[in-house]
Parts: C-alpha cells; sequence; structure tokens
C-alpha cells in the first residue's frame, strides 16, 4: 500500500495524533506541519461501549489483553477474539474466523480436562481493489518451509484484481 500512495503523491503517517487543526494547516504531534485542501483523518480503533462500562475489566483503549492463546490475561475463563482483541497485529475477518476456531478448541479442550492450547499466529490475506489500478495481493504466512519464520508476497497489478474476480465467483459458486 505504501508504494501506492508514493505512487499518487499521497502523504500519509503511522502512530502519530493530531496535535491542532487550523483552517488549512495541520499539525502532526511529530512536529511535522503542513497544508491541507482535503484530509482524511482515521482515528484510533476502540473498543465496544459496554467494555469501558465494565468496571472489573481490565483494557486497553476497550480491547482487552490476551496471551497468545486468545485467553484474557486478567480471567482464565474468558478467550477473546477478533476485534476486542487487543493484539497489535492484522485486524480482519478471516483473523477473526481463525481466532475464533481456535478459541473454541481450546475452550473444548479445557472442558475435557485437556491442558493443551493451541496459540494463534497473525498471518495476512488481503485482496484489495484499488479502482483502475487493478489490486493488490498481500500475504504474510507463518512458514517452516522456508527457514524464515514467515512467508511474505506482495503483488500489484491486474492479477489480483483477477484472483478477486475468481474469489468472489468461487464464493458465490459455493453459497449457491
Amino acid at each position: 500500500m505504501e508504494n501506492h500512495m508514493k505512487e499518487k503523491q499521497i502523504s500519509y503517517y503511522c502512530d502519530v495524533s493530531i496535535a491542532q487543526v487550523q483552517p488549512g494547516c495541520l499539525q502532526l504531534s511529530n512536529g511535522i506541519s503542513f497544508p491541507y485542501s482535503f484530509s482524511l483523518i482515521l482515528p484510533p480503533y476502540r473498543g465496544a461501549d459496554f467494555i469501558f462500562s465494565s468496571p472489573d475489566l481490565a483494557h486497553e483503549n476497550g480491547l482487552l489483553p490476551t496471551n497468545k492463546t486468545l485467553q484474557s490475561t486478567q480471567w482464565e475463563n474468558i478467550y477473546v477474539v477478533g476485534d476486542a482483541n487487543a493484539m497489535k497485529k492484522y485486524k480482519s475477518g478471516r483473523a477473526a474466523e481463525i481466532q475464533g476456531k481456535i478459541a473454541a478448541g481450546n475452550i473444548l479442550n479445557r472442558i475435557k480436562g485437556n491442558s493443551q492450547q493451541e496459540e494463534y499466529h497473525a498471518d495476512m490475506l488481503y485482496l484489495m481493489e484499488l479502482g483502475t489500478d487493478g489490486g493488490l495481493f498481500v500475504i504474510r504466512y507463518p512458514g517452516s518451509k522456508t527457514g524464515k519464520p514467515y512467508f511474505e508476497w506482495a503483488v500489484d497489478g491486474y492479477l489480483p484484481h483477477l484472483m478477486k474476480l475468481a474469489f468472489e465467483r468461487y464464493y458465490s459458486w459455493k453459497l449457491s
């Protein structure tokens, strides 16, 4: 995504906050100040209101901290998946689904008296449409065959667009 932002000459800043907004000028917490005519600002992600209103629930901006088995660090009988999880890795529906399966298996193991707990390892698999520029395919997946902790690959252009079309058709066929 960074390459596309650079190609389009779109400025972006990560891990900073807005210090001040004035008409036509934006001041960031890192001291950078720049003029703007249009600015898209995404607020920090925060958890659901019910988490904030639960006084005995420790959280980080409404997100619940967990260990690698998705178990709450505060309450051993609570498992946290998806957007409620404070893990600093990728947030997506696919990640939430994988976390849900792992947490369900871990809960079942505990019910059966088995102490074995599977750990969640963040991966990433995205197919994104980029308008007239085709698409972007990004994969970051745990791999042991390569000798590296992760296999990573990203490609842009028309191929990811075709991959997304094929995936949509396959998924639609599978659901029909």
